[in-house]
């Protein structure tokens, strides 16, 4: 069964989503899927793990330039050399 909506009705509905938090919440849980809904918190969490990484790889560069910093810088001073497979 097709519900044609008046335009009066149409603007009844988009007021009442508009100024109505509890209506809005009620209509959001209708037409979004949970996978949608849950999507602000997942997304909270990546940011936070994101932020987490990046922390961890400032403070590995960091250290990898204190390491690069205090080791000699000719690389022919190393007692390993190049494979015998290298072109």
């Amino acid at each position: 069964m097709t519900t044609a909506f008046s335009p009066a009705d149409r603007q009844a509905f988009i007021r009442a989503l508009h100024d109505d938090p509890v209506f809005r919440e009620e209509a959001r849980a209708l037409l979004l899927t949970q996978e949608v809904l849950e999507l602000p918190e997942k997304l909270a969490q990546l940011t936070d793990r994101v932020d987490r990484f990046i922390a961890a790889q400032e403070n590995f560069n960091t250290e990898q330039r204190q390491f690069n910093s205090s080791t000699p810088s000719n690389a022919s001073s190393t007692s390993w050399s190049k494979p015998a497979w290298t072109i």
